[in-house]
């Protein structure tokens, strides 16, 4: 673990020095911003009533667009993480050190992790500051009753982030899993992306969404948006669901990751 730890401080010092994530943070905070501001030109802005929204819907209705922006963003940031290692011939330094693969892809789990949680930190604050700014975010009442409670949205609120994490995380490691499979960044990238989208478009089917994890990567924040529209939400069963199929997912793309990486001749 210890290695693992170190893998993961030189990971956030390589960060450090790149544009790309810093750019690709503020474009996902630029667009939750957007989305917010702009929310009565936007499609499904009608359906909900977004015109008239309160805090809390201008919250969730920006915070659904930087989950979804920031899901894309982090499959491509992830991807390379490890690419980069094989182009840059970086990993074949690395393993020459008494470092074993599973601890060099443990490194790079870790960091997917901080980079997931780094852009839901800011997609979550700017979206509570557009939220109390362009609205109200007291208790959701109509015509003078108190239909939810703040402490309640709140709740949810937090509970969708938590879940977030890991509905995001698991975009990362498939990613990560993609760029194994494929070490040259730029195929790795639009193999990923378009093969992200088949799974989001087959997670449409009712008999088969259940066991694919795109279709858990925005229904936390999506469940939230519904709480604060007063509808009649509930996070069970789904929430269930979407933890044994993400963590079931995540475990899978490491264990094959792990399987292909020990299998590939890098140290000739």
């Amino acid at each position: 673990m210890t290695k693992i730890i170190s893998l993961f401080n030189i990971e956030l010092l390589k960060l450090k020095h790149q544009r790309f994530p810093l750019f690709s943070l503020i474009f996902a905070i630029s667009l939750t911003i957007a989305a917010a501001v702009f929310r009565d030109k936007l499609s499904d802005v009608g359906t909900f009533g977004m015109g008239q929204a309160n805090g809390w819907q201008i919250l969730s209705f920006a915070a659904s667009w930087g989950v979804q922006v920031s899901a894309i963003i982090i499959l491509i940031l992830s991807i390379n993480l490890v690419a980069e290692e094989f182009s840059d011939r970086t990993i074949k330094n690395l393993l020459t050190r008494p470092i074993n693969r599973a601890q060099f892809f443990g490194g790079k789990i870790l960091t997917i992790v901080f980079i997931v949680l780094i852009f839901l930190l800011f997609i979550l604050i700017t979206s509570i500051i557009l939220g109390s700014s362009l609205g109200d975010m007291g208790h959701l009442q109509e015509r003078g009753y108190i239909i939810v409670k703040w402490q309640t949205i709140l709740w949810n609120l937090i509970i969708a982030f938590l879940l977030s994490l890991i509905t995001l995380s698991a975009v990362g490691i498939f990613g990560s899993f993609i760029s194994i499979l494929i070490p040259k960044t730029g195929v790795a990238i639009g193999f990923s992306i378009c093969l992200y989208f088949v799974l989001h478009l087959a997670a449409q089917f009712d008999n088969v969404k259940y066991f694919l994890f795109t279709h858990f990567t925005s229904l936390p924040i999506n469940t939230f948006k519904e709480v604060t529209y007063g509808l009649a939400s509930k996070w069970t069963p789904q929430i269930y669901w979407c933890l044994l199929t993400t963590l079931v997912s995540i475990a899978v793309f490491i264990f094959l990751a792990i399987l292909i990486l020990n299998r590939k001749d890098i140290l000739s």
